[in-house]
C-alpha cells in the first residue's frame, strides 16, 4: 500500500511538473539497501504492475515509473550519483531535470566494472553506506594498471551474475583510494575477500594456479551459508563503557564477556576469539548473555576489570564470566596461553549447557528442556589457523603466538548461582 501510495502521488504531478520521485519510495526499500534486495523489489513490483497483467487497470504510468526507479538504483554507479547528489535529504541542490541526472553519469570514471548491475564499484566514501547489515559481501580489491586483473575481469562479472541473491559482489580501485587498501592489508592484485560487515567477519581467498571463476564460487560456498545463518542466530552483544554498567551490572542473568583487542584480522588472535564468540552466542541463546568488549575502544574499562593496571594487549583475548544476581561478581575463566580459544569455547558452551540441563528455554512460544539441545545443531568452533608468511596480509612480525592457558577460577557453579 505504501508503494502505492508514492505511485499515486508521483503521477499526480502536472504534465509541466518535473517527476521528483524518490526511487527509494517507489520500490519500497530502504536506503541502506543492498542491491539483491532492491532487485527483488522491483522484480516483484514489476510483475505485480506490469500492463500484461491487468487487463482491467490501465497500469502503464506506474509500471514506467517502477522501471524509472529502478533504471536508477538498479545501477550502481547511478544509484551512488543520485546518492550523492539526486536525494532530497543529501543536503545537495540536487538536478533539475531526469535528463540532468542521467547525463552527469556520462563522463563519469568507468573503472572496470562501471555500470554492471550486479557487482557494486566501492569507494571509501560509499563503503559504509553499502557495506552494512547481515549480509556477506564478495569484494575483489583491484588497481587498473594490473594486467591480472584487468584479465579477471570476464570471470569476476560472470561470478556475480552466478552468485546473485546468495551474496553482494563488490569492486574496489586500490590504485584511487591506496591508502582505504591498507586498512585490509593488500600487498597485490587482485585480491578478493569475503566480509561479513555484521559480524565483523573476513576472509582472504588464497588464490591458486586454475580456474579462477571455480575457486571464487567455492570459496564463497565454504563461507557464505555459514555467515549468513550465524548473523541470524547470533545473539552476541557488543558491550562499552556506556553499556557495559547499563545492561550487564544491572542484568539478574548470567554473562560470559570476551574481551579482545589488536588488529581485527583473519590472521589475529583477537578475529579468531570473535569467530568463536559469535558461535558461543548462537549456542548459548536462551541459556546466557555472550558479550564482546574492544579493549582498543574502552581501554580504560578492560583496564578496570583485570585488577586495575593497565591492561597488557598482548594477553587478549581475555574471557570473564558474571554471576546471576545484581550483584556482580566476576571471575576469568580463560587468558591466551594454553587452551586454544575455540576448544576454551566448546568446554564453556558444555558447562553452562551441563548445569543448567534441567531448565526450559523457550523460542518463538516453543519450549523445551536444556538437556534436549546438547548435542544436536550447535555451531561448530573453528580452529585458528596457522599464521600467514610475514609478507602476505594480516602478519604478526611473522612470530608464532605465545601459549594460551586456562584460568583456574571458582567452581563454575557459583558463577551460575548453584
Amino acid at each position: 500500500m505504501f508503494v502505492l501510495v508514492a505511485l499515486f502521488c508521483v503521477l499526480c504531478l502536472s504534465d509541466d511538473a518535473v517527476p521528483e520521485i524518490d526511487p527509494y519510495v517507489v520500490l519500497g526499500v530502504s536506503r541502506d539497501a543492498t542491491q539483491s534486495e532492491i532487485r527483488q523489489a522491483y522484480r516483484a513490483l514489476a510483475l505485480q504492475h506490469h500492463p500484461d497483467k491487468n487487463h482491467d487497470t490501465d497500469t502503464s504510468d506506474i509500471f514506467a515509473t517502477i522501471n524509472q526507479a529502478y533504471d536508477i538504483l538498479g545501477n550502481p554507479d547511478k544509484r551512488a550519483v543520485y546518492d550523492d547528489f539526486g536525494g532530497s535529504n543529501t543536503g545537495h541542490t540536487g538536478f533539475y531535470s531526469y535528463w540532468e541526472f542521467q547525463q552527469s553519469n556520462t563522463n563519469a570514471d568507468k573503472d572496470f566494472y562501471s555500470g554492471d548491475a550486479y557487482i557494486t564499484r566501492l569507494t571509501g566514501e560509499l563503503w559504509d553506506r553499502r557495506v552494512t547489515g547481515k549480509g556477506v559481501w564478495l569484494i575483489n580489491f583491484y588497481a587498473t594498471w594490473c594486467a591480472h586483473c584487468q584479465q579477471s575481469v570476464p570471470k569476476y562479472k560472470s561470478v556475480a551474475g552466478r552468485l546473485d541473491g546468495v551474496v553482494e559482489v563488490g569492486a574496489f580501485n586500490c590504485h584511487k583510494d591506496q591508502a582505504f587498501c591498507q586498512q585490509f592489508g593488500i600487498t597485490e592484485y587482485p585480491t578478493f575477500i569475503l566480509i561479513a560487515p555484521e559480524l565483523q567477519f573476513q576472509q582472504k581467498m588464497q588464490l591458486h594456479h586454475g580456474d579462477l571463476e571455480a575457486q571464487l564460487i567455492d570459496f564463497v560456498n565454504s563461507k557464505a551459508n555459514d555467515w549468513n545463518k550465524l548473523a541470524i542466530q547470533s545473539a552476541l552483544i557488543n558491550l562499552n563503557a556506556t553499556t557495559f554498567e547499563e545492561e550487564l551490572k544491572t542484568s539478574e542473568e548470567f554473562w560470559i564477556v570476551v574481551f579482545v583487542g589488536g588488529s581485527i584480522s583473519s590472521k589475529s588472535k583477537s578475529y579468531s576469539a570473535r569467530m568463536n564468540v559469535v558461535r558461543l552466542s548462537a549456542n548459548l541463546r536462551g541459556l546466557a548473555n555472550t558479550a564482546i568488549v574492544d579493549c582498543n575502544v574502552d581501554f580504560d574499562l578492560c583496564s578496570k576489570e583485570f585488577g586495575g593496571n593497565a591492561i597488557n594487549m598482548d594477553s587478549l583475548p581475555r574471557f570473564k564470566g558474571y554471576a546471576r544476581g545484581t550483584r556482580k561478581t566476576s571471575e576469568e575463566l580463560f587468558s591466551y596461553d594454553s587452551t586454544p580459544v575455540h576448544v576454551a569455547c566448546e568446554i564453556m558452551e558444555k558447562m553452562v549447557r551441563l548445569l543448567m540441563a534441567n531448565e526450559r528455554i523457550c523460542h518463538d512460544g516453543v519450549c523445551h528442556a536444556v538437556a534436549q539441545t546438547f548435542e544436536a545443531g550447535y555451531e561448530e568452533y573453528v580452529e585458528e589457523e596457522e599464521p600467514e608468511k610475514p609478507e602476505m596480509m594480516y602478519q604478526e612480525n611473522g612470530q608464532q603466538q605465545p601459549n594460551r592457558r586456562v584460568i583456574e577460577g571458582r567452581r563454575p557453579q557459583q558463577m551460575l548461582g548453584r
